[in-house]
Parts: structure tokens; C-alpha cells; sequence
């Protein structure tokens, strides 16, 4: 009889490090993908730049960590002007 083994589940440290790419950030939170790279160029979205074109990949983690700090994207402390959703 042949045991095959379960594919071993990602290690605490692994959890939340899955990259992904500025069209599913983008999804995610909603927002245009030009969006995101504001975010990524003002320093309040981390990300990490790939192969020769320098394509922006994002970690689930940075994604997360952006979410709860209440980043809204507008540059200030939060106390101003926050992004309000659209209206439909």
C-alpha cells in the first residue's frame, strides 16, 4: 500500500508572505491601479520590484498592515479628509 503524505501547512513565519500582483491589490481594496502605486510611491504601501521591468509585487502581510494603520491614501495623518466610497 502507498502512503502519500498531506501537503504540509505554511509555517507561522510563511503566513501572509504570498505575493501578489497591483491588479489583485487593486481588486482587493477596490481602488484603480494607479491608485495603488501612489500609495506604493508616497511609502504607505510596501512593495517589492521584479525582474527587468521592475513589476511591483505586494505581500498579503503589507496588504493587511496598510488596511489596519488606517492608510487611506490622501498623504495626512487621518484626521483630515478621508476617501469616502462612491455613491452608486
Amino acid at each position: 500500500m502507498i502512503h502519500k503524505e498531506m501537503p504540509s501547512t505554511p509555517s507561522d513565519d510563511r503566513l501572509g508572505q504570498q505575493m501578489m500582483t497591483i491588479d489583485e491589490v487593486a481588486r482587493l481594496l477596490n481602488v484603480h491601479t494607479n491608485t495603488v502605486r501612489q500609495w506604493n510611491h508616497r511609502g504607505l504601501l510596501n512593495a517589492y520590484r521584479l525582474g527587468p521591468r521592475g513589476d511591483r509585487r505586494f505581500t498579503e502581510k503589507d496588504v493587511l498592515d496598510f488596511l489596519t494603520n488606517g492608510n487611506n491614501g490622501n498623504g495626512s495623518d487621518g484626521d483630515e479628509d478621508s476617501i469616502e466610497p462612491a455613491s452608486q
